[in-house]
């Protein structure tokens, strides 16, 4: 892995796997980094550095070489070789990693790896675990496919697999979940919902979940499922400037902010309110889990 790349890192809580986080030497990374580890103090929720700016404090070489690594003006540079990872020292639960990087080469390959073994197999380079993959915007052009096609561009934006052995199964399915079930249901965004809004499954889910009031959180093109699902009369919205007329012919209020709360609906506009986006939903979730629960009795 012949590249560099730059890197932001920022954390909050989100998921409940604990894990240690993983940087692949190809990355010049995080001038700023951020992480909130208890989610139970909702008063304290707040971003954290992971990065100094300064030295690898936190953060231990497992597989590199003192060459690999270096900081220059805030930013964590990586030569990419050798091919290997830095984890963090921490382990963390409950959250959500956001990153912004810069390739410096192009068809630049880099990753991170989250809720991975701690350290390589003997003989292997990367630890068995989840990758999120983060290649420059040329990768798929340059290694294209047995049959000479570019392959997905997926890939540059965030692609997750197991890596080494591990082996990703759901807990459930779509067509499983009841809305009466559910407490809220996240839109993360990304071309997934323009997939999921083709099956009626997902916009009757969807549908009934807004009828009852539950927290629908919306970022990006997550709108798209949205407005399937036909609860956008009547109401603002944002998202990614490519569904703003989407928005709009579904009867929606384009809104340009970050992030905002409409009724049960919790907005983000595109992965940099990420921040802002995490503050709205997490307050609404907190507001929704102090309300009364009406138990009806037979």
């Amino acid at each position: 892995m012949n590249r560099d790349d730059r890197e932001h890192i920022h954390h909050l809580p989100m998921k409940t796997n604990i894990c240690h986080l993983f940087l692949l030497a190809a990355t010049l990374l995080p001038a700023s980094a951020m992480a909130q580890t208890n989610a139970n103090e909702h008063a304290a929720l707040a971003f954290h550095d992971l990065f100094n700016g300064k030295d690898l404090s936190g953060w231990v070489d497992v597989n590199t070489s003192k060459e690999t690594w270096s900081v220059k003006d805030g930013l964590l540079i990586c030569t990419g070789h050798p091919i290997g990872v830095m984890r963090s020292e921490k382990q963390y639960e409950n959250f959500m990693l956001h990153i912004e990087w810069m390739h410096m080469e192009a068809g630049g390959n880099s990753g991170v790896f989250i809720w991975s073994e701690g350290t390589p197999a003997p003989g292997k380079n990367l630890p068995k675990g989840m990758e999120v993959q983060m290649l420059e915007l040329e990768w798929p052009y340059l290694n294209p496919d047995k049959d000479g096609k570019p392959r997905s561009l997926g890939y540059v934006s965030g692609e997750l697999f197991g890596a080494n052995g591990l082996e990703i199964t759901p807990d459930t399915r779509i067509d499983a979940l009841n809305a009466d079930d559910l407490f809220a249901l996240i839109f993360p965004g990304g071309w997934a919902p323009d997939k999921l809004r083709r099956h009626s499954v997902v916009k009757d889910l969807v549908h009934n979940l807004d009828s009852k009031g539950k927290i629908l959180g919306i970022i990006c093109h997550g709108g798209l499922t949205a407005i399937s699902a036909g609860i956008m009369k009547g109401r603002r919205a944002t998202g990614s400037l490519g569904i703003k007329d989407d928005i709009l012919n579904a009867g929606g209020t384009w809104v340009d902010e970050p992030a905002f709360r409409e009724g049960n609906l919790v907005w983000g506009r595109v992965v940099a309110d990420i921040p802002d986006f995490c503050r709205e939903l997490v307050r609404a979730l907190t507001e929704k889990l102090s309300e009364p629960v009406n138990v009806t009795e037979n």
